[in-house]
C-alpha cells in the first residue's frame, strides 16, 4: 500500500457518509428512496447502497442532497470457519443487471471486483465469529469494518478493534471503516466516516477513500492529527481516553480523570525490528462512543 494521506494535511472540506445500507431490494425493511431521504434528512453527505448480491445503477435514484455510491455486498463461503460465510463490500463497481451467486469463492469475487476499480471492503468480522487465523485467508481487500452499528445494536458485536489489530499485525494494511449497516430504522446514523475531499462527487469521494483521507467514528471527533517520522499526536473533541495502538506490546493509555476530560497527547513511534509497524489511535467518549483514526505504517 502507498503511503496514506493524513486527511488533517491536504486542503478541502470534510463529508460525513455512510458506506453499509441495505434496502428492500434485499434483506432491508425501507424502499431505497426513503432510505436516501432518511440520510439526506440526517445531513449526510454521501450514501452507498450496498443489499445483498446485487448492484445499482445510481441514476435510477433521486440522490436529493446525498451522492449516491454504487455498491454490493457479497458472503461467499469462507473454506474453514464453521461459523458462516465471507461478508464483504465492493463499491464504486459497474451495475451488472445479474444477480450473484454465494457459490463462488471470495477471492474470485474480490479479483472481479478489484479488476473494476472496486474499493474492498471486510464486513464485521467480530460479528461473523472469525477467529485471528481465519481473517488471513483473504488477500486485496481495502479496508475493515471496525465498527458496525446494526451489529452492536441488535448483537453487541459492532466492535471490531481487536480483529482489526490481527490483521495488521499479520500485515494487511487495511484502512479503518466504522458504519451503519442499516436494515431498519433503529439502525441507522451510529456509525459513519468523515472524509477530506475536495467536493462531495462520487470521484472526490472515492479517492479520499482509497487514499485514506478519512477517519472513522460512532461519536468523538478528531481536531487534528499530526505524524512526523518518530511522533504522532492528536487533537479531540473533548473525551474520556486516548489510546495509541501499536504493533505487538506498543501502547500508550491517556485517560482522563474522573469528572474531567482529555483533548490531546502525543505518542512517539517506536522503531519496530518488523515490516508490519503501525500505530493507530482511538478515542472514546463518555457516552461510550469511539472513533478510529487511520494507521500510519512505519515501512
Amino acid at each position: 500500500m502507498e503511503k496514506l494521506i493524513n486527511p488533517f494535511e491536504v486542503e478541502g472540506n470534510w463529508y460525513k457518509g455512510n458506506t453499509h445500507t441495505h434496502t428492500t431490494r434485499s434483506d432491508g425493511k425501507i424502499e431505497p428512496q426513503d432510505k436516501i431521504k432518511q440520510y439526506a434528512d440526517a445531513g449526510y453527505d454521501f450514501l452507498a447502497l450496498t443489499d445483498h448480491f446485487r448492484t445499482y445503477d445510481p441514476t435510477e435514484f433521486d440522490a436529493l442532497t446525498l451522492t449516491l455510491i454504487p455498491g454490493i455486498e457479497f458472503h461467499p463461503q469462507h473454506p474453514t470457519s464453521k461459523t458462516g460465510p465471507w461478508h464483504m463490500i465492493a463499491l464504486d463497481v459497474d451495475h451488472q443487471e445479474d444477480k450473484f451467486s454465494g457459490e463462488v469463492s471470495a477471492q474470485l469475487f474480490v479479483d472481479k471486483f478489484k479488476k473494476q476499480g472496486g474499493f474492498m471492503i471486510l464486513c464485521h468480522p467480530n460479528w461473523c465469529g472469525f477467529s485471528r487465523q481465519e481473517l488471513t485467508f483473504i488477500n486485496g481487500m481495502d479496508a475493515f469494518e471496525v465498527y458496525n452499528y446494526t451489529c452492536e445494536v441488535n448483537t453487541a458485536k459492532g466492535d471490531s478493534s481487536n480483529e482489526y489489530d490481527s490483521m495488521l499485525m499479520n500485515g494487511h494494511q487495511l484502512t479503518a471503516i466504522a458504519c451503519d449497516d442499516s436494515h431498519q430504522n433503529h439502525d441507522a446514523f451510529g456509525g459513519w466516516l468523515k472524509v477530506k475531499a475536495k467536493d462531495s462527487s462520487k470521484e472526490s469521494i472515492m479517492e479520499a477513500l482509497r487514499s485514506g483521507a478519512y477517519y472513522a467514528s460512532s461519536g468523538p471527533d478528531f481536531k487534528n492529527i499530526k505524524i512526523s517520522d518518530d511522533k504522532i499526536s492528536v487533537e479531540t473533541t473533548p473525551v474520556k481516553s486516548i489510546k495509541f495502538i501499536g504493533y505487538a506490546q506498543s501502547g500508550k493509555l491517556i485517560k482522563a480523570e474522573k469528572g474531567s476530560f482529555v483533548e490531546e497527547g502525543e505518542f512517539e513511534i517506536p522503531k519496530y525490528n518488523s515490516e508490519h509497524g503501525y500505530v493507530r489511535v482511538q478515542i472514546e467518549d463518555e457516552e461510550g462512543g469511539k472513533a478510529w483514526s487511520q494507521p500510519v505504517f512505519t515501512s
